[in-house]
């Protein structure tokens, strides 16, 4: 091996590599360029010096990273995030990070990209690595139990092993019993990936790429049933979500929600979620949006709201115990978010401030978040 050649040769290729991610715009990206920058800086040294060598150049972290970076290259449409760090709890109190290579499809399916020689990686899983050296299956066991302990939508995220080098048969399977995926270069993976999600969804005027992830992401799960809230059943019959959205109103905050309904609809993204799901309510929040469709509703939107409780399956409130009731947490944000888990659907809603305030109390619903519209049938000025 001529070591200098290669090392020009990896310089080269990382470099390449800086300038294709220097337009992809995903959480940690930046993350991924400063750690390939270190690897070119330390072997741009290295030859500089005239003091490089072929364990330089083996120890470097070069090749994984642009494996990794190649890999984000092809799947940025469905990636989310870059080397992001998940918690992996243990039972003796301890617990440590896992670094997640790429987050896809709204944070459902968890990779890991594996850039080693397949002789390498077969040796150390048949024990015959060095001392305490972990070997990929115990990475996998770990892997697995750590998406057992971060649900999305009730269900752990479905993990893949990427081997850009290949992987022996004998280990692809036992990775596969473990619950592992196992793709490479020679599996097609880039194909399967990208469309088990496919953006029909795209096809409707939604502006917001976070709203449409999630939506691919839920679109995607055919078990899931949605709870709704109060603030969504509120958007459903809204004369604003139902061509409503160009009149003027004396209100400035009706007049913002109709320049936002405007920029960026809402009932586009509610029909698509909703298409053939099975929907619910609790009885709070269908007393609380018929007391609302009452006293401010126009003849339209109670015609409306009336529609859509038909649609959903009423049932009895089932607070949760999890949050304390303080600030925006309120009694009837616990009986409705409370339904929702008690169900195992996905609450659908507008009221950010709860999930904040919930968040902040260390908890995480099972929700899926969109603007909010108020009823504004008996406000509109004429045209």
């Amino acid at each position: 091996m001529d070591v200098t050649n290669t090392a020009n040769k990896r310089i080269k290729e990382g470099y390449d590599i800086l300038n294709r991610l220097s337009q992809i715009r995903i959480d940690g990206v930046p993350k991924l360029r400063n750690k390939i920058k270190q690897e070119i800086n330390f072997l741009e040294k290295c030859t500089k010096t005239q003091i490089i060598k072929e364990e330089h150049l083996v120890c470097s972290n070069l090749i994984h990273l642009e494996a990794l970076s190649s890999k984000l290259i092809k799947l940025q449409n469905v990636c989310n995030a870059v080397m992001s760090n998940k918690t992996l709890s243990f039972e003796d109190g301890y617990s440590r990070k896992i670094c997640i290579d790429l987050v896809l499809h709204g944070g459902s399916v968890w990779m890991k990209v594996i850039a080693r020689n397949q002789k390498a990686i077969t040796i150390i899983s048949n024990g015959e690595g060095s001392y305490k050296q972990k070997s990929i299956l115990d990475q996998a066991a770990e892997f697995v139990e750590c998406s057992k302990q971060n649900i999305l939508y009730y269900k752990p995220p479905n993990v893949v092993f990427f081997f850009a080098n290949g992987v022996d048969n004998c280990v692809a399977k036992d990775l596969s019993k473990v619950g592992i995926k196992v793709e490479s270069n020679d599996s097609g993976g880039d194909e399967n990936i990208c469309s088990r999600n496919a953006p029909d969804i795209l096809d409707y005027p939604i502006k917001d790429l976070e709203i449409v992830r999630n939506l691919a992401v839920i679109r995607s799960m055919p078990h899931l049933k949605l709870n709704l809230g109060v603030t969504t059943l509120i958007a459903c019959a809204s004369a604003l979500t139902n061509g409503g959205c160009h009149y003027s109103f004396k209100s400035d905050i009706l007049q913002k929600h109709a320049e936002w309904e405007r920029a960026r609809p809402v009932k586009p993204i509610l029909d698509c979620l909703f298409e053939g799901r099975q929907l619910y309510c609790c009885k709070s929040a269908a007393k609380i949006f018929q007391n609302i469709l009452d006293t401010l509703g126009g003849e339209t939107e109670k015609e409306r709201g009336e529609n859509i409780l038909k649609q959903c399956t009423i049932v009895e409130d089932r607070p949760t115990d999890k949050l304390k009731i303080l600030g925006k947490i309120k009694e009837r944000s616990l009986a409705i978010f409370g339904t929702g888990e008690s169900l195992q659907a996905v609450t659908v809603t507008a009221n950010h401030a709860f999930i904040r305030s919930a968040m902040n109390q260390g908890i995480n619903f099972s929700v899926f978040l969109h603007e909010a519209r108020a009823l504004t049938e008996r406000k509109q000025l004429p045209i």
